[in-house]
């Protein structure tokens, strides 16, 4: 197979690169397989590492055809890119030179999205799948509704965004080329999508933490609502959808990759003057993924979280049609928009197990009178 006949040359390092068929004739590498920035740079770490006493060896992959590379036919032409595999600490690290936009140390970078690596070894390797962890949570969103002034003018919203690795990379770079006006404007055309509301920007998006080492972005932005939903329905319809991040084709005929390439988490706080008792939580396993909804309460403020956390990267050509029906089960789970909370709850008794607490001014009003009437009826009896 190609795997055995592979070998790199670069006269400059002192390796050797052809590739041999089964006539032992030789040939050399496609010039187009990369540019030379893209085959220079890793073998340059390669040397530099080597150099200093560090095993790395240079890896080729296919930054088109990762998922199903190891169900091709061995071909040098499937690979059009090159990254290096270092060893550190017993713990083996993908690294690809050429990306201008990473930051993170080892344990905090962005990983390879390439499923599969060929080693460049004068031995000849395998085909070596490269880790993915899908533990990693890469992407957290945060709304806080604050309902409890008794001036519905005043009512806000507050929203953070949190990124990780290569979403941090990613969106790190786009603050960096995209000019303010724009940026503002391009997030409070989210923050209406999200919320559904009408609403004015008090403190325009920025940054607020952009930590290199560990490769997290947090960004946070603030809204004054301006009008919510119409009398006859004073409530609000927050939903997530996380299930436009899990796209599937049904019709393929190969293994697919899933887009989730971590945990999101998205968070929702609402402020009122006072709470109301609610506790509720649903979950969808499947092999492939988790979901869950959870809501609860914390003294005047409730709170719900939803959590995608992917299980796998890959769905088999076998598990495509039901992998496509799960995807929808959550779809539907999504599309009920589940009822949040009320912008008021002064009507509602707070409850807290089975004593209810008289709360508002007229039910303390009216207890108040019907002790002075007992009490009146009580000493003219005496």
């Amino acid at each position: 197979s190609t795997t055995s006949c592979l070998r790199f040359a670069d006269h400059r390092f002192g390796c050797f690169f052809s590739l041999m068929d089964t006539s032992c004739r030789y040939f050399t590498l496609r010039p187009n397989l990369c540019p030379v920035y893209s085959r220079g740079n890793p073998n340059l770490l390669r040397a530099l590492l080597n150099a200093l006493g560090i095993a790395a060896k240079l890896v080729l992959v296919s930054t088109r055809r990762g998922p199903v590379l190891s169900a091709l036919s061995p071909s040098l032409y499937h690979f059009d890119h090159m990254v290096v595999c270092l060893e550190w600490g017993g713990k083996s690290y993908w690294i690809d030179p050429t990306i201008k936009k990473q930051s993170g140390d080892l344990e905090h970078r962005a990983l390879l999205d390439l499923a599969y690596g060929l080693a460049v070894t004068e031995t000849g390797e395998d085909l070596t799948p490269i880790p993915w962890d899908v533990s990693r949570e890469v992407y957290s969103l945060r709304h806080c509704y604050d309902f409890s002034s008794d001036q519905e003018s005043d009512y806000s919203i507050e929203i953070e965004r949190e990124y990780r690795f290569h979403r941090a990379d990613n969106v790190r770079y786009h603050f960096h080329a995209t000019p303010k006006q724009k940026l503002e404007q391009d997030f409070l055309g989210y923050a209406l999508s999200e919320t559904d509301l009408e609403l004015e920007v008090s403190e325009p998006i920025h940054i607020i933490e952009d930590d290199a080492r560990l490769n997290r972005l947090r960004t946070r932005e603030r809204y004054r609502i301006l009008s919510g939903p119409g009398e006859e329905e004073r409530q609000i319809n927050i939903f997530t959808d996380f299930v436009n991040e899990l796209v599937v084709d049904s019709q393929a005929r190969h293994p697919i990759r899933i887009d989730v390439e971590g945990c999101i988490r998205h968070d929702v706080e609402v402020r009122y003057r006072r709470g109301y008792d609610v506790s509720e939580q649903e979950r969808i396993d499947t092999a492939w993924f988790s979901y869950t909804d959870k809501v609860w309460r914390e003294g005047p403020r409730v709170f719900f979280r939803s959590t995608l956390q992917p299980l796998r990267r890959q769905v088999d050509e076998a598990e495509i049609e039901d992998f496509a029906k799960a995807v929808e089960s959550m779809r539907s789970r999504s599309a009920n928009r589940f009822l949040y909370g009320k912008h008021e709850f002064d009507g509602l008794p707070e409850q807290d197990g089975k004593t209810t607490k008289l709360t508002s001014f007229f039910e303390w009003a009216l207890f108040l009178i019907l002790v002075a009437i007992v009490l009146s009826f009580i000493r003219h009896l005496f």
